[in-house]
C-alpha cells in the first residue's frame, strides 16, 4: 500500500483553506457583532440616560466597539497567516507584511484610545 502524496497535499491544502475561511469569517462576525452591540448600547444610552452620564456611557460604547474591532482583526490576521502558509509566494508574503504593519498601527492607536476611555476609579 503506497501513500499518494499529491492527493494528501491536496487534502491538506483544502483543510488549510477552509481553516483560513473559518478564521476570517469569525473575525468579520466578531466585528459585526461588536458593531451591533455598540449601536444598541448607543441607542439605549440616547433614549434612557441622563445628560450627566452620557459622556461616560458614550466612552463605554466606543470602548466596546474598539475591543471588538481589535479582536476581529486578530482573527483576520490569523487567516492571512494561514493563506501565506498555503500559498507561500512573494506576493502573499508581501501582502501579509503590509497587513501586519497596517494592523499593528491600527492596534496601537486603538489601544491608545481605549486606554484613555477607561473609567477612572
Amino acid at each position: 500500500m503506497s501513500i499518494d502524496y499529491a492527493q494528501l497535499g491536496q487534502h491538506f491544502f483544502l483543510v488549510l483553506h477552509g481553516l483560513k475561511w473559518l478564521l476570517a469569517s469569525i473575525g468579520v462576525f466578531i466585528i459585526v457583532l461588536g458593531g451591533v452591540q455598540a449601536a444598541k448600547m448607543f441607542f439605549m444610552q440616547c433614549l434612557f440616560s441622563k445628560k450627566t452620564e452620557r459622556e461616560q456611557e458614550l466612552n463605554d460604547v466606543r470602548r466596546e466597539l474598539g475591543l471588538s474591532i481589535v479582536l476581529g482583526l486578530e482573527f483576520i490576521l490569523a487567516s492571512d497567516v494561514i493563506l501565506t502558509i498555503v500559498l507561500p509566494d512573494y506576493y502573499n508574503l508581501g501582502l501579509l507584511a503590509i497587513l501586519v504593519v497596517i494592523r499593528t498601527v491600527l492596534n496601537y492607536f486603538l489601544d491608545k484610545e481605549l486606554m484613555q476611555l477607561r473609567p477612572k476609579n
